[in-house]
């Protein structure tokens, strides 16, 4: 139903890309974060308010943040941020063909980093060794991990970051299954919402590079200079045509469109967050850094935002219809409307729930067993005529009729989504 993906997953996908594995050798138990990172355009006027109202909302997230023994910060609103140098070693969990130093040699190095740094470190100490000697994915991005919700990552790197205050850097190497871990931490920020487009530079050995591409690092990162100057002053067409002729992205036909996502939420490299959220709308930023290349970025005003749930009732020979679909168009119409009829006489307080037990019945989406909830999405990730019909439906109410698509009859239930 979604003109790219299934809509359940529209955040975390966040686009083209899919999920962006920040870090495929951190010492992740399951899933990815995102956050704050590196790089921006010249701040403009706007930039420094907004600046100063992230700054009034973090001391509002402050006083979310749980604390430890000791007095050490716990997690804020159950979130963890930091970087991290991981020194790998010949037979750790994923370590790289060319990594060769023995267990013991990984250690050592560790330990001398960590020594170096000191408990007092600047983030871009940090980031400048991790880039030199990190065997992490994030090394590019100075190591930045992004945002995480706690108990992602393994006990060993919770525990661990929950020893330090903001801005402390490990005294002792933490031992995981992929190497010794060099860790920072970092303050979570407040939640925002962002939109944006960028343009993708590759280059040979990024990850989810075509073998196309054969540029060199260097090469690419020149190419994305010159793009951020020609992109100084441009307006939404005028970036597009910069993404038209130069992104590797396969979001490329799109226009670049990166999609609408929150700097909490698990999927974005937070290199892109932090420099998205620095910029005004309609500005763009310099040469941005990321497992995946070299981006410049234009941040977007968000759409408007819609979430509901469906009822797909599928006919024989509709688009991805399943084999064991056998209903005519016509009955398939017909069932809608006698959903729709029987949804028209619930109470509004018990809408949600019988629309949840008909989805699970006789839905033939892959979001049935979710009671046919999607989610939230921007408009215009959905087929034109899902939108169209959506927008013009009450919040807690279903449509009046079927709305036909591609995929079949859906019977829609509009609920107020969790982003504005």
């Amino acid at each position: 139903m979604s003109r790219t993906i299934p809509l359940a997953f529209a955040l975390s996908l966040l686009g083209c890309f899919g999920p962006f594995p920040q870090e495929t050798q951190t010492p992740r138990a399951k899933g990815s974060g995102s956050g704050s990172g590196s790089g921006s355009a010249a701040q403009t006027s706007k930039q420094a308010s907004n600046k100063k109202k992230n700054n009034n909302a973090t001391s509002t997230a402050k006083a979310k943040t749980q604390a430890s023994k000791g007095g050490v910060p716990g997690p804020t609103d159950g979130y963890l941020s930091g970087a991290h140098i991981l020194i790998s070693y010949k037979g750790a969990k994923r370590a790289k063909d060319e990594v060769t130093r023995s267990k013991a040699e990984a250690e050592a190095l560790a330990k001398k980093l960590a020594a170096t740094l000191g408990a007092k470190a600047t983030r871009e100490q940090f980031a400048a060794l991790a880039k030199k000697h990190s065997d992490g994915p994030s090394s590019v991005q100075g190591g930045d991990l992004g945002v995480w919700k706690q108990g992602r990552m393994v006990p060993a790197f919770d525990r661990a970051i929950l020893t330090l205050p903001f801005g402390g850097v490990t005294r002792d190497p933490v031992q995981t299954p992929f190497g010794y871990h060099v860790i920072m931490r970092y303050e979570v920020l407040p939640p925002q919402t962002l939109h944006a487009a960028h343009v993708l530079v590759a280059h040979a050995g990024a990850l989810r590079a075509q073998t196309s591409v054969t540029r060199s690092q260097s090469e690419a990162r020149a190419l994305c200079q010159k793009i951020a100057k020609q992109a100084q002053g441009k307006d939404k067409a005028g970036f597009k045509k910069l993404v038209e002729a130069h992104s590797d992205a396969p979001d490329k036909a799109r226009g670049g469109i990166l999609g609408v996502w929150n700097t909490r939420s698990p999927g974005m490299p937070s290199a892109i967050s932090k420099a998205v959220r620095d910029l005004a709308i309609g500005k763009t930023s310099a040469p941005v850094t990321s497992p995946f290349g070299c981006h410049v970025l234009m941040r977007l005003k968000l759409p408007p935002m819609f979430a509901g749930s469906h009822i797909l009732i599928a006919y024989d020979g509709a688009q991805r219809a399943k084999a064991t679909v056998t209903r005519s168009k016509d009955e398939a119409r017909k069932l809608a409307e006698q959903l729709i009829a029987e949804l028209s006489k619930v109470k509004a307080d018990d809408l949600p729930d019988r629309f949840a037990e008909l989805a699970k019945k006789h839905s033939d989406g892959p979001s049935a067993t979710l009671g046919g909830k999607l989610g939230t999405w921007p408009k215009g990730r959905m087929v034109p005529a899902f939108d169209a019909a959506i927008e013009k439906t009450a919040i807690n109410s279903v449509v009046k009729k079927p709305v036909e698509t591609p995929f079949g009859y859906h019977v829609i239930l509009r609920s107020k989504p969790s982003i504005k």
